[in-house]
């Protein structure tokens, strides 16, 4: 009974795990509420919405990982527990090797999803890359000539990439080219 106390977080947080690189079930569209707004204003408008939901995929995948997590230590621990009380050597020994699979299936899950880099490391390094293309992308529509001249459907089209920038491997991929820029810096500190 304790272990299934134990175990239920660590279900629950498994079956809801967005450790993939789905960032939302549907994907960026133009609302009721901007059909009306010019291209640069619609740009804005589905630039700041794609930030909103890259923060909202950043949270959960955050909060899903501490769930996961303290739900795989908690069932570990409890399995350590009961088998240190355990009387006979056989029962305690399987608890206690039960305990340590949990552990290193911990481990083994966070070594494999984040490739050895701390969660809130790749959270910066998407914010930062983010942050860097959306500077790009809207010196891009304020150099577009005539905001009318945009169709809706071609100022999705070019916000759609920035939406999608937002996941593990996004950030995996940005702190590679910031670790490859720092590798490519001579002594002296210049390129």
């Amino acid at each position: 009974m304790i272990v299934l106390l134990v175990l239920a977080p660590v279900l629950s947080g498994c079956a809801t795990a967005r450790w993939g690189e789905t960032l939302n079930p549907e994907p960026l569209k133009i609302d009721g509420d901007e059909l009306h707004l010019s291209g640069r204003a619609l740009a804005g408008s589905l630039i700041s919405r794609s930030d909103q939901r890259c923060e909202n995929y950043l949270i959960g995948l955050v909060a899903q990982r501490n769930v996961t997590r303290g739900g795989l230590s908690l069932l570990a621990s409890g399995l350590g527990t009961i088998g240190s009380v355990v009387a006979k050597g056989q029962a305690a020994n399987a608890f206690a090797g039960a305990a340590t699979f949990v552990s290193s299936s911990s481990a083994t899950a966070e070594t494999t999803v984040f490739s050895n880099r701390d969660l809130y490391v790749i959270y910066d390094a998407v914010k930062v890359g983010r942050r860097r293309e959306r500077e790009r992308l809207l010196e891009l529509v304020a150099s577009w000539p005539d905001p009318s001249s945009m169709t809706s459907h071609e100022v999705l089209a070019r916000i759609t990439p920035y939406d999608l920038d937002c996941g593990i491997s996004y950030g995996m991929t940005q702190i590679s080219q910031a670790l490859n820029s720092q590798s490519q810096q001579d002594p002296t500190g210049k390129r």
